[in-house]
């Protein structure tokens, strides 16, 4: 049945999209971010796929006038192995987001400890001008 075909396609993409999740998760715990721009084309491109397969399912529910039990119990597993590869990819979002916002937060504390030693170098620079400055004049 044509139902069972789209729903079955949309869980493997499903499964392709929580491989690509889990490869960055363990990219980011590594502290390599060199692939966050394949991983967000590829992460869209598959989120597209799934809206694709959404779209055909609800289509292809219309047409079907009775399910047969068989039918019926397949369709639940599919769904079922649907809500199981959605928390997946949601506990891995999780945690890349989770790695994402420290390594922020670390980024935000060396610009304000780079801006506080500017500061401190610019008092330095200032102060010893002024200091050179006068021995010089004196020297002259």
């Amino acid at each position: 049945m044509e139902v069972l075909s789209l729903l079955t396609g949309k869980n493997e993409t499903l499964k392709k999209l929580l491989s690509i999740t889990r490869e960055y998760e363990s990219d980011i715990q590594k502290k390599d971010y060199s692939r966050s721009g394949y991983f967000k084309k590829r992460r869209e491109v598959l989120f597209k796929v799934v809206s694709l397969y959404d779209d055909k399912i609800s289509e292809a529910k219309k047409s079907i006038i009775s399910i047969q039990p068989t039918l019926k119990t397949q369709i639940q597993s599919l769904l079922e192995t649907r809500n199981r590869l959605l928390r997946s990819i949601q506990e891995a979002d999780q945690k890349i987001i989770s790695a994402v916002a420290q390594e922020k937060e670390k980024i935000f504390d060396q610009l304000k400890d780079a801006r506080r030693m500017k500061g401190v170098i610019g008092k330095f620079k200032s102060q010893w001008m002024k200091e050179s400055g006068e021995e010089i004049n004196s020297q002259c």
